[in-house]
């Protein structure tokens, strides 16, 4: 991140415009490799230069997230298919399947994204509620 502060002193370049740059090259290559996602967005960490290639999955989405919860001992995990009219980045709105290592599956259809986060944090107290006392069903 120092070269590039250096630059955009040296260069009168904005340190934002490099930062876009760098993010957007990189979400080229990205997309040149074996199994890149379609809807994809590369992020750099302004602070530590740490990149984070955000790619969501657009086929089968709810099974790809079972499969991942199994696969990495999760409790819980939010499919969210962003090809899916009126959701994704884009939007204000989203819709999103809450799948629990219980095997409950919740979908919380098109709605506001403050009301997918609630239904979020609601089926994590619900499934923290088994955890701690595994006679409570789970309500996600």
């Amino acid at each position: 991140m120092a070269i590039l502060r250096s630059l955009e002193r040296e260069k009168e370049i904005s340190f934002d415009i490099l930062v876009e740059a760098i993010e957007q090259a990189l979400l080229t290559a990205y997309h040149k490799t074996a199994g890149a996602q379609t809807h994809a967005r590369v992020v750099l960490d302004r602070k530590n230069g740490h990149v984070t290639v955000l790619a969501a999955e657009t086929d089968d989405v709810v099974a790809n997230a079972t499969g991942k919860l199994t696969r990495k001992g999760l409790d819980l995990i939010v499919a969210n298919d962003v090809s899916a009219p009126g959701t994704g980045f884009q939007h204000e709105t989203n819709a999103v399947t809450i799948v629990s290592a219980g095997g409950l599956v919740h979908n919380v259809p098109l709605t506001d994204k403050r009301a997918i986060a609630r239904a979020v944090l609601d089926a994590v107290v619900a499934r923290r509620r088994t955890l701690i006392d595994p006679t409570e069903q789970e309500h996600a």
